[in-house]
């Protein structure tokens, strides 16, 4: 019921012998459904019936509605003049939100009304006996976790937060897998603006938070939010010299 007023505008009545069209409650005309402003008193007042179709109220080509009502809605001049055809049937039909009259269809009308959001990966997947809707949900699931959950969690302003009473259990959860996922996320480097220096994976020594501390880091004056490119200087990283016998690792980054 709820759906109704996003789904009318879209039903649209093509007028064949106008027998099977509510003249006042469905959409045949360009002025919308009648009832939107002729009201039930109006109706009834001009003695028509609440039920009258399309073809009850045409009479030698013309719309038997009183003058003054063309007078108050002048959206029903368009339609005065009406010639219905007697051998062919009402036929309903769909308005795309492109605006063309398309035949009605479940697979059309879903397109039209649903939510438009980004593609899950899975959507392209066809479940077999073998492998069932249930295996889809849970592969786009880690496909999810992996894509957006991970490099959240991972981040440089998260990868140090403790877990209090009242987290809840999936935060519980993610933060318990940190330490396993962790080894698996690389951030293979490019131009170095979007990867931690200190807090991600990008080279053989491991997060370099594992054995430079924070207190080594403000000590050298440098930024806990540094970013790899901001800590290369002429092709080379800008470390103190000490940190390089601590670290074994390559000079050049």
């Amino acid at each position: 019921m709820e759906l109704r007023n996003e789904v009318r505008p879209h039903v649209w009545h093509c007028l064949g012998n106008g027998e099977s069209t509510s003249v006042w409650h469905e959409l045949w005309c360009e002025a919308g459904p009648l009832d939107k402003f002729i009201t039930r008193r109006q109706v009834y007042s001009a003695g028509f019936s609440h039920n009258a179709t399309v073809a009850s109220m045409v009479e030698n080509g013309q719309l038997r509605f009183p003058d003054e009502w063309f007078e108050q809605y002048t959206v029903l001049n368009n339609r005065r003049q009406l010639v219905l055809i007697d051998d062919k049937e009402d036929v309903v039909k769909w308005k795309s939100k492109q605006g063309n009259l398309v035949k009605l269809s479940t697979n059309r009308v879903w397109q039209d009304m649903r939510s438009h959001e980004e593609e899950v990966p899975w959507s392209k997947v066809k479940a077999s006996s073998s492998y069932s809707c249930a295996c889809l949900y849970a592969t786009w699931l880690v496909s999810v976790l992996v894509s957006e959950i991970v490099p959240v969690v991972f981040n440089l302003n998260l990868t140090n937060l403790l877990v209090d009473d009242n987290a809840s259990w999936g935060w519980r959860k993610l933060m318990e897998l940190r330490n396993e996922v962790r080894p698996h996320v690389w951030h293979c480097l490019g131009n170095g603006e979007s990867t931690s220096v200190w807090h991600e994976l990008w080279c053989e020594a491991d997060p370099l938070d594992k054995f430079i501390t924070r207190r080594q880091v403000y000590s050298a004056a440098f930024s806990h939010n540094a970013t790899v490119a901001s800590m290369v200087e002429n092709g080379q990283l800008r470390f103190p010299d000490e940190w390089f016998e601590q670290l074994n690792n390559r000079r050049v980054a």
